[in-house]
């Protein structure tokens, strides 16, 4: 098949099929017909293994770089969700406080620290997955014709994933103010 340049020249664009046995022989063959033809101009004949493992690199490169962009995103995800809960639990130190004195149990204490936030990381997961789920599809669309598209599974295990991580951080920081003596948080208070 032939196909015109822009700028007027044209190029064929063929496929050869034989023998796998017989790959490298035919590629030396059509190499040195080649030169007889043309010249002038370069043979940029390969393998279609070749063409494979250069697109199975830039692969796992772009696996490589989106790996290293969502630990740095976890990691400041997890800084400031800490930081936010943190500085929430200062300002209910006095209530928290109190409520311990007049007798609340630990875990109602537990929740009424942590209501809020796990309100606030429920939505974020339902917006975050959908948004999720949209883009690395679009990006998926535009890398590759065909590519498995986000399933069920997947987004369940990083939901859960997440959802621990939050967990372990608000759970951290909560229990830290659960366990305190009342006397001491209303003392500086």
């Amino acid at each position: 098949r032939t196909v015109q340049s822009p700028c007027g020249l044209h190029r064929a664009r063929e496929v050869v099929v034989t023998d796998p046995e017989q790959l490298l022989q035919v590629n030396t063959l059509i190499k040195t017909e080649w030169k007889k033809l043309f010249p002038s101009m370069l043979y940029t004949g390969r393998l279609m293994e070749e063409r494979m493992v250069m697109a199975l690199e830039h692969f796992d490169n772009v696996v490589i770089l989106y790996t290293f962009l969502g630990i740095v995103v976890i990691i400041m995800s997890v800084s400031g969700l800490y930081a936010l809960v943190s500085l929430n639990l200062h300002k209910r130190t006095k209530e928290l406080g109190i409520r311990k004195i007049l007798g609340a149990p630990l875990p109602h204490i537990v929740i009424q620290a942590s209501k809020l936030f796990l309100l606030i990381m429920v939505i974020s997961f339902g917006i975050g997955s959908l948004l999720g789920v949209v883009m690395v599809n679009g990006l998926m669309d535009t890398v590759w014709e065909y590519y498995v598209a986000v399933n069920f599974k997947v987004l369940s295990l990083s939901i859960v994933t997440l959802f621990a991580i939050a967990i372990a951080t608000i759970g951290y920081k909560i229990r830290k103010v659960a366990v305190t003596n009342p006397v001491n948080s209303l003392r500086y208070e």
